[in-house]
């Protein structure tokens, strides 16, 4: 069983190629424009791995799945941890452990406007959420 998010309408990031592609369809080659941003640019944050919370996300991943691994990666997507660093000066990652969904096919549909995962994964995303905020913050503070 799978769950799918089907947006009516492009977001974020698929929303700006899509603009983009249609500006420069419109426009046409070797004309001039200008354009103006009505919002500056903002570059991501991120947070240090060396922590309680990476640590115990870590740790609890190895329980579910002994062969498991966590890396630290920089994508071109975006996530609220951005907001919570910055509004509250903590430490946030934008995690959730995927086990069941096939990885290429989740990497292909990740924010896609088809985007899916195993509902076996949903399960165990909350489950890992709830056990971080219950216990594994004081079990992998090594």
């Amino acid at each position: 069983m799978r769950v799918s998010r089907r947006p009516s309408a492009p977001a974020g990031a698929e929303c700006r190629r899509a603009c983009t592609g249609h500006r420069r369809s419109r426009v046409g080659p070797g004309l001039a424009y200008e354009l103006e941003l009505l919002e500056p640019l903002e570059l991501g944050s991120s947070s240090p791995i060396d922590t309680a919370l990476y640590r115990g996300a870590r740790g609890i991943c190895l329980e579910q799945a002994a062969r498991s691994y966590t890396a630290a990666v920089l994508s071109t997507g975006f996530t609220d941890s951005h907001w919570v660093r910055g509004v509250h000066g903590t430490v946030a990652h934008g995690f959730a452990p995927v086990f069941s969904t096939d990885p290429q096919e989740y990497l292909r549909g990740m924010h896609a406007p088809d985007e899916g995962l195993d509902v076996a994964d949903l399960v165990e995303m909350a489950r890992f959420h709830v056990e971080l905020a219950r216990t594994g913050l004081a079990r992998y503070t090594f």
